[in-house]
């Protein structure tokens, strides 16, 4: 596996040398460093790193708005650097699957453990999403299966096996799915 891409967003360049060297001794690549919101987004979009380390204030957004869009948008997991105060706010109003908050200072120890644990869970968590688009396509496939199987034994007035090995048949002789033959005998037998 290739190693974890880290986006980091501070004013201070510092800072982002700091979280760089850590980053980057850890083994972690550090895809970009921006200084301002609207770097950050055109970054996340155009380079899908994996994690978002974040300043809760950059100068044209607050670090917490900017988590809110990049983790609605799917670019990528936070975390996000705060002072106690914001820390509880942040963690009632985020998703935290793909959402850390830690308060400022920082030990680099906790940075890395919480980039380890929150690649671990967004992995995680958008392989279920993965599984879960997978088998819904799988149930609408089998309803427009059964809607053309059910349309084909009313009118062509055969059994269900017949129908549905129909369907099967088409689909290997035109290489299509079966869901496709179904959409395809679905419109036609509504014709009629």
């Amino acid at each position: 596996m290739k190693p974890a891409s880290i986006l980091i967003a501070m004013q201070q360049k510092e800072s982002i040398q700091q979280i760089r060297q850590l980053m980057q001794n850890s083994g972690y690549r550090v895809a970009h460093s921006c200084h301002s919101g609207n770097e950050v987004l055109q970054a996340a979009r155009s380079m899908a790193p994996d994690i978002l380390i974040v300043n809760e204030t950059l100068p044209d957004f607050q670090g917490l708005d900017l988590a809110e869009i990049v983790i609605e948008d799917r670019l990528c997991a936070v975390i996000l650097l705060a002072s106690p105060a914001q820390k509880s706010f942040a963690e009632k109003k985020m998703n935290a699957a793909y959402f850390v908050c830690l308060t400022k200072p920082v030990q680099g120890t906790v940075i890395e453990t919480s980039v380890e644990m929150l690649l671990r869970t967004s992995r995680y968590f958008r392989q279920l999403e993965k599984s879960l688009s997978k088998m819904e396509k799988t149930i609408q496939d089998r309803k427009v299966i059964d809607k053309a199987k059910g349309l084909m034994m009313e009118k062509l007035e055969i059994g269900e096996e017949a129908a549905y090995n129909e369907i099967r048949k088409k689909s290997m002789d035109t290489g299509k799915t079966m869901s496709e033959i179904a959409e395809a005998v679905i419109e036609l037998l509504n014709k009629e």
